[in-house]
């Protein structure tokens, strides 16, 4: 997993994340955020990555994309081999 590699390359990892999770009070609950910090501080990153993108950064984006304009746009919730087929006809499609 690409994720797990650029987050847990460094050595304090595990206090720069649990540093973060308080940059999300605005979004996420007290009690979600220390729940995600006690699983950071076991060393759970799969857990903790799996809960934010699924019930933080994916519904983020989803409301900010359906404000914005974009050249083409990918349904999240298909496999990466769908994804891969869809971005490749829309890039001939625009050819």
């Amino acid at each position: 997993m690409i994720l797990k590699k650029d987050y847990i390359l460094k050595d304090d990892w595990k206090t720069e994340s649990i540093t973060a999770m308080d940059m999300l009070n605005k979004y996420i609950s007290k009690e979600k955020i220390e729940m995600l910090k006690q699983e950071i501080a076991l060393g759970n990153f799969d857990l903790v990555s799996k809960e934010l993108m699924e019930n933080y950064y994916d519904p983020m984006y989803n409301f900010k994309s359906d404000k914005l304009s974009y050249a083409g746009k990918f349904k999240a919730e298909t496999n990466s081999d769908e994804i891969s087929m869809e971005i490749l006809q829309w890039h001939k499609d625009c050819l």
